[in-house]
């Protein structure tokens, strides 16, 4: 999920943990040599007598993203991140490669950051099916060691913009239905949090109000299993009261629920599985007003 964790196995297991029990704890992945180092103040401000939210990661804290399911020789990942500048042209090279309507399908930050860890693509379950794209690969002439399955998903070695001499970018072709995709898997290119950091503050909002967020199904009833809604602006309603933009990212959604008299159960699986992530979440009651302050942010890359 793709601004997800660092491999598509780990967010497969992460969707389904979030719908079976809403609490949110998966192990961390391994330590990859991309990673993006990080340090963040995200401070949200409110009127008197309500609360203040302080989000920050701790200092130095190092962030794995992007994919390592392909390894070289030395056991060493075979991918690396990919430049902004590089992203369109490559999934260009991937529509041509498999005749796939792929540029208007990218998921999550792809195509959003200034880099990112892997391409993640959305391609019609209707449609197509996972043995099919593989097959279609392999005619093509790419070396099926080059491709990988998991889930709900193909993993392909790709190289960048086509061209090995450039490196290759872990490409996860995620199967589904793409617009429901393209919503479920956002990652806001103005937000400072993962879009799992998003996934999980959904997560425990609906499991406070008795309900279960499933990336894959939607809206589901904890009593009876049964879904409730796909359809964004009903879930944003039914939720947080607000608007599918209101769920955008980790910073829409904290003002959506911050006078909300439930607001310590509504979040109390998100600040267990953050605090995880090096994040804290603050509740205080001394302030006056309205901002976002993002003291400082950086990112290094080490290969």
């Amino acid at each position: 999920i793709c601004s997800h964790l660092s491999t598509k196995n780990h967010t497969n297991l992460l969707h389904s943990q979030i719908f079976q029990n809403q609490t949110s704890r998966t192990k961390r992945p391994s330590r990859s040599e991309n990673h993006r180092t990080r340090n963040i103040l995200c401070k949200v401000s409110i009127m008197p007598g309500a609360i203040a939210m302080t989000v920050m990661t701790s200092t130095n804290m190092k962030i794995n993203e992007g994919g390592n399911i392909f390894k070289d020789e030395k056991g060493q990942a075979a991918t690396q991140r990919i430049n902004l500048a590089d992203v369109k042209p490559t999934v260009s090279y991937l529509e041509k490669l498999t005749g796939l309507p792929l540029l208007d399908n990218m998921l999550g930050s792809t195509g959003r950051k200034s880099t990112s860890g892997d391409l993640d693509l959305a391609i019609n379950a209707k449609e197509h099916t996972k043995d099919e794209l593989y097959q279609k690969l392999v005619a093509k002439g790419v070396d099926p060691k080059d491709i990988a399955k998991s889930g709900d998903s193909v993993h392909y070695k790709a190289p960048i913009n086509g061209d090995p001499s450039k490196g290759y970018v872990q490409t996860d072709f995620m199967f589904g239905e793409p617009e429901w995709q393209k919503f479920a898997l956002n990652a806001s290119s103005d937000s400072e949090f993962k879009g799992v950091h998003r996934m999980v503050l959904i997560a425990s909002i609906a499991k406070a109000r008795g309900m279960k967020w499933s990336p894959t199904q939607g809206l589901v009833s904890r009593q009876t299993g049964k879904v409730l809604s796909r359809d964004p602006d009903k879930i944003a309603k039914m939720l947080i009261n607000g608007t599918r933009k209101d769920l955008a990212s980790v910073e829409t959604i904290l003002p959506k629920i911050r006078n909300d008299k439930n607001f310590d159960e509504l979040t109390a699986d998100a600040k267990e599985y953050f605090a995880k992530d090096g994040l804290v979440l603050e509740d205080t009651n001394d302030v006056s007003s309205v901002s976002y302050t993002h003291l400082r942010a950086h990112e290094t890359r080490h290969d």
